[in-house]
């Protein structure tokens, strides 16, 4: 408010982000897999295999890191819309573009707001 902005886009999507975890993963995993030799695998069977099952862990994890940088990102700013009900949805995401594009008029609902986050903690 203090810079005069009124409207927001907020992106539904990072598709980059997403490959970029996987990259990460991925080199994660190799360097994992450079570290065991077969005759240590022979040595530590058990060491092994708890790695193998946390890097199966970390991959199911980038599933998740997407949710949360897409699905779960929208509906903060649908929470937010509860309780500031002078948002106006101008577009929502997929419709004309990847965004959901927000309008705030008013400057004193959202101050309230403030006051009552405030109040709860």
């Amino acid at each position: 408010q203090e810079y005069n902005i009124n409207e927001l886009s907020i992106p539904s999507m990072y598709v980059l982000d997403y490959d970029f975890h996987e990259i990460w993963y991925q080199n994660d995993f190799d360097v994992f897999l450079s570290k065991w030799t077969d005759s240590r695998k022979e040595l530590y069977p058990e060491e092994y295999e708890e790695g193998l099952e946390f890097h199966k862990e970390q991959l199911k994890k980038i599933d998740k890191i997407s949710d949360n940088k897409t699905t779960s990102f929208i509906r903060l700013f649908e929470r937010l819309m509860y309780h500031i009900p002078e948002i106006e949805i101008v577009e929502y995401p997929n419709e004309l573009s990847n965004y959901m594009r927000l309008h705030i008029p008013k400057e004193n609902s959202i101050d309230e707001v403030v006051k009552k986050l405030k109040k709860s903690l």
